[in-house]
């Protein structure tokens, strides 16, 4: 390769990260004016009995667990793959733009890679909330839940798991949690 070519190509490289990095710049840019913040108020290890499955499309178990018998045990981001174990975290969404009620949010976890009992492989579960503003605040509180059954293994994966809530495409928090087999 001649020198020109190899400028023409560093120069072309040069001038596409400087760009890339223009429209990381706008977007922050772009989440800065948005109004909504998030703040976790606690997180950690929790455990539940499970009291029924409720058919659910979106998560790997294609089920979503509802428990009663709820206790804190305590707050850390490392969870033992327990069955009834749940990583949990409670957060309060605040500062909701003038006139506004609600907000919506996507709650995103990423996970180390699982395959379900069909063979399917999941990395990411998307849910999406909406976050009501009280009437005498101007903040609303929320919770998430990730709960570990013996009837679904293939969830007991080992590894770093990260959730963001965002609105507008906006981190507004993250949290991440290092499960484990004890």
């Amino acid at each position: 390769m001649n020198r020109y070519a190899s400028f023409s190509i560093s120069l072309a490289v040069s001038f596409f990260c400087f760009a890339a990095s223009l429209g990381i710049t706008d977007r922050k840019k772009e989440c800065s004016r948005v109004p909504l913040k998030g703040k976790i108020i606690q997180y950690g290890l929790a455990s539940a009995e499970m009291d029924e499955l409720i058919p659910d499309r979106l998560s790997p178990s294609r089920y979503m667990q509802s428990s009663r018998n709820f206790q804190f045990q305590k707050k850390t981001s490392r969870i033992p793959l327990v069955n009834g174990n749940i990583m949990f975290f409670d957060f309060v969404v605040f500062n909701f733009p003038k006139g506004k009620t609600k907000a919506d949010l996507r709650i995103q976890v990423n996970f180390p890679e699982m395959t379900n009992f069909k063979g399917e492989k999941f990395t990411t579960l998307v849910r999406n909330v909406t976050a009501r503003k009280s009437k005498d605040q101007n903040s609303e509180i929320l919770s998430y839940q990730w709960m570990f059954l013996k009837e679904f293994p293939f969830e007991m994966v080992e590894g770093e798991w990260s959730f963001q809530v965002l609105h507008q495409d906006c981190e507004i928090l993250k949290l991440k949690y290092y499960t484990f087999t004890p």
